[in-house]
């Protein structure tokens, strides 16, 4: 089975004791891993790119460089860039989009729809 592995180094935070409250916390909190699963979601949409641009049939379809996109998630906006490709024919692919089922033009999660 092919996968795709994310590494990232251990996870420092200092939190001030000092006027800190249950709900203070919770919210520095959930900033925190939201920013992380941001970089996590960029990192392994940008994995998964890299792999099927290394194991796209070559000769069917020509590389014609990357495109940056945003997208709104549950974890808030990210932005990855993802390989374009055209066909014999001149019509515009994009692998990373087919494989997971994002629609042209699609901006926003599903979960956030």
């Amino acid at each position: 089975m092919d996968n795709i592995t994310i590494t990232f180094p251990q996870v420092k935070v200092k939190i001030p004791i000092k006027g800190l409250t249950f709900d203070i916390l919770e919210n520095m909190l959930f900033e925190i891993l939201q920013n992380i699963a941001r970089k996590v979601f960029e990192k392994a949409i940008t994995d998964i790119d890299s792999y099927l641009r290394s194991k796209r049939e070559r000769g069917k379809l020509k590389n014609t460089g990357k495109r940056r996109k945003y997208f709104l998630t549950r974890f808030g906006d990210i932005l990855y860039t993802r390989t374009r490709y055209k066909d014999r024919c001149g019509k515009t692919h994009y692998l990373l989009d087919e494989a997971l089922s994002i629609s042209k033009n699609q901006r926003i999660s599903l979960c956030q729809a």
